[in-house]
């Protein structure tokens, strides 16, 4: 009779449609979870990035720190910001062209490319294969 029961009851068409509920909750339930975790790992990912990429700013930083407090960072400022120079350097102010054509050794000449003969490739092969 026990045994009857039994068969009558997991026979019947509610149980089942029961059964079957159940089982697709849990699916669906297993679905989201590993959704869920996909999601955490590449969460997980990116703040993994985000942390090498802040310890590397951390290190660049440090490195700019260092250099700030060395003496040629501090030499270099004042160079640039303040004018100055060490004792012994001397200093040239060159405030126009003629004066810059003074105090080259040989005279600048420009070339013009309109005065140039034959075409630009031509050029380049005579500057690379002509004899010198």
């Amino acid at each position: 009779m026990k045994n009857n029961l039994f068969y009558k009851l997991f026979n019947s068409k509610v149980i089942i449609y029961l059964l079957a509920i159940i089982i697709i909750l849990f699916i669906a339930v297993a679905i989201k979870d590993i959704y869920r975790q996909r999601d955490l790992r590449g969460n997980l990912k990116n703040i993994n990035q985000q942390l090498a990429d802040l310890a590397q700013e951390k290190n660049d930083l440090a490195n700019l720190l260092n250099y700030v407090q060395s003496n040629d960072f501090v030499e270099e400022e004042a160079r640039t910001k303040l004018n100055m120079r060490k004792p012994g350097e001397k200093v040239i102010i060159i405030s126009n062209t003629a004066q810059v054509k003074e105090l080259l050794p040989t005279p600048l000449t420009v070339i013009d490319p309109s005065e140039q003969d034959g075409k630009n490739w031509q050029r380049w092969l005579d500057y690379f294969f002509a004899d010198k």
